[in-house]
């Protein structure tokens, strides 16, 4: 990427929103068929059809690990120009690992997760300052509801 300049914030931003995309499409995969096979590294042509899957509280501590792992590298929604509104941010990854612990608890045997982790992560988020109720809920349907207040993540 010539004519970019890459200083500190810019390499953990972008290394934030892999690391929040990664564990946001492992969520995705996981509800969809449990365990998966996971790849910390690119993969080498010999891994191809040849790793096995893990299990499903392997996966989740994966997921879990790139949402905290986002969450420390993001900024706040307030940290982004106007253009860039829709990434990932610290709110998004916190979110979404309230969301992965709350899926795991009740149905994952093997995790140590509490509905207060849930409300703790969640408060953390509501109470941050960046994100606010719509007065009309209508909008977040239409197209000026798009990456409003009330977005954690489009």
């Amino acid at each position: 990427l010539s004519g970019v300049t890459w200083n500190a914030a810019l390499k953990n931003r972008i290394l934030g929103e892999a690391h929040f995309l990664r564990g946001y499409y492992y969520f995705y995969l996981a509800r969809l068929w449990g365990g998966m096979p996971l790849f910390a590294e690119p993969v080498k042509p010999s891994q191809f059809g040849t790793t096995p899957r893990a299990s499903l509280s392997e996966t989740y501590k994966f997921i879990e690990a790139d949402f905290k792992k986002a969450a420390d590298l993001l900024p706040l929604r307030s940290g982004y120009a106007v253009a860039d509104l829709g990434r990932a941010t610290k709110g998004a990854a916190q979110s979404y690992l309230a969301r992965a612990i709350m899926y795991q608890i009740g149905t994952d045997n093997k995790n140590a997760h509490t509905w207060q982790e849930v409300y703790d992560l969640s408060n953390t988020v509501i109470n941050s300052g960046q994100y606010t109720l719509l007065a009309n809920y209508a909008q977040l349907f239409e197209d000026e509801g798009e990456n409003s207040t009330e977005s954690v993540f489009e």
